[in-house]
């Protein structure tokens, strides 16, 4: 009645659908955004008030792992923060990536971000980006004190 090939694809979907109650469960379509990450930019550090040296690339993919173009990406930074995202929101490209350029704000420590995107059934997918503001390069020096002993 059933080949091999067809029981062996789909016992095991019957039997996740049984575990997880099967009701609630909503997956994503071929095509829709079901996972987000950053595959380039993660862990830079830079100078305070400069552009960091590389971009922060995130790449959405669907349920099999391909790329997903034609998706809003937006790069959040925390309140308080005067770091700066350019552009803050973008399309994915036919590769599923999306590319912002950032420039550190004026205070010198770590900064966490995110990048997002809109998943089917209202869910937002998320994935961390950790930067670093290192202070800037001196720009002179001066004696305050002792000069003439």
């Amino acid at each position: 009645m059933f080949s091999v090939g067809v029981v062996r694809r789909f016992v095991p979907a019957l039997v996740l659908l049984a575990a997880c109650g099967g009701a609630d469960l909503v997956l994503p379509g071929d095509g829709e955004p079901a996972a987000i990450q950053v595959i380039h930019g993660n862990g830079q550090s830079g100078r305070v008030g400069a552009a960091l040296a590389d971009p922060v690339v995130a790449q959405v993919t669907d349920g099999q792992g391909r790329p997903v173009a034609g998706v809003a990406v937006a790069f959040d930074l925390p309140d308080g923060t005067d770091a700066a995202v350019t552009p803050d929101t973008l399309l994915t490209g036919a590769d599923g990536q999306a590319v912002f350029q950032v420039t550190m704000g004026t205070r010198v420590g770590s900064l966490s971000a995110q990048v997002a995107v809109s998943a089917s059934g209202s869910r937002t997918l998320t994935a961390p980006v950790s930067l670093t503001a290192v202070s800037a390069d001196a720009n002179g020096l001066a004696a305050v004190a002792g000069d003439s002993q």
